[in-house]
């Protein structure tokens, strides 16, 4: 039997996932499935976030406690001296700021952040498959979209109404 989802959202990384799990909360019954490529996600360089995207974090995907204690809470510029490449931000010197701005922003780690945002998405009830690769996407209209998928050897096809990319 061919599984059946309203919508498939191929990628699980950070807009995939918050794709996902804003879907879900608008419309709890709605069958989700995330397909994700790879078994874990990759460190990024330079991730920062402004005042805006801060805000969407904290006010609408609720990851403000999240954010304060496993992320890095920016205080305007701040700068960072490591002994050696392994060293852990709370080992090195540190300059910047002394008092907290008004919204926070945020220097994150996007693998640690989008591997939350993907088990958020998971325990709101989407169904994730991973790692798996999309092989063919057959875009139908109305009658419904067509995408077959690997997961190791096995080839499976997915029926849905919807396809986010």
């Amino acid at each position: 039997m061919t599984p059946e989802f309203d919508v498939a959202i191929l990628g699980g990384a950070f807009s995939g996932a918050a794709s996902a799990l804003l879907l879900k909360r608008r419309l709890p019954n709605a069958r989700i499935l995330i397909i994700e490529k790879a078994t874990e996600f990759d460190r990024k360089v330079g991730e920062s976030t402004t005042e805006v995207s801060s805000c969407f974090l904290t006010k609408i995907l609720g990851l403000t406690s999240y954010l304060g204690h496993e992320q890095l809470v920016k205080q305007g510029l701040r700068l960072w001296f490591a002994n050696r490449p392994d060293q852990a931000f709370d080992d090195c010197v540190e300059i910047g700021a002394r008092y907290q701005a008004r919204l926070p922003t945020f220097q994150v780690d996007r693998s640690k952040l989008d591997a939350h945002l993907l088990g958020l998405a998971a325990q709101a009830g989407c169904e994730v498959w991973q790692p798996a690769k999309v092989t063919r996407c057959e875009l139908d209209g109305a009658n419904g979209q067509s995408l077959g998928v690997k997961i190791g050897e096995e080839e499976r096809e997915v029926r849905c109404r919807w396809v986010i990319d």
